[in-house]
């Protein structure tokens, strides 16, 4: 009787920590960035936010002459990915650009 107390218990141990660790590797995968797209009256733009606060607030299309919006909510949405993903891998400030506009598919006219 104690013999299967003490499995079970060695069980529920295993179990719990591997819960732990697969819990913390998730929790550790997450980004702390956020990507908001919203419309303006120029087109459409994006804001990233880290832990409540606005990092970037990018209304118009960055690197271009003017203040141009993106012309799609998609456009704005793959921009702020990239400079997320820009930004997850130490480049801060995540500068973009003509080419990877164009390498994304986005129109500058």
């Amino acid at each position: 009787m104690k013999t299967k107390r003490l499995n079970l218990t060695r069980l529920i141990l295993v179990v719990a920590g591997l819960a732990g660790m697969v819990a913390f590797q998730f929790y550790k995968k997450q980004s702390p960035y956020q990507l908001h797209v919203f419309s303006t009256q120029k087109g459409w733009g994006y804001t990233i936010i880290s832990h409540g606060d606005s990092l970037i607030y990018q209304p118009t299309m960055p690197g271009l002459a003017g203040q141009k919006g993106f012309a799609r909510a998609e456009d704005a949405r793959q921009v702020g990915q990239l400079v997320i993903h820009k930004m997850e891998n130490g480049h801060f400030p995540p500068t973009l650009t003509q080419a990877d506009l164009t390498q994304l598919g986005i129109t500058t006219r």
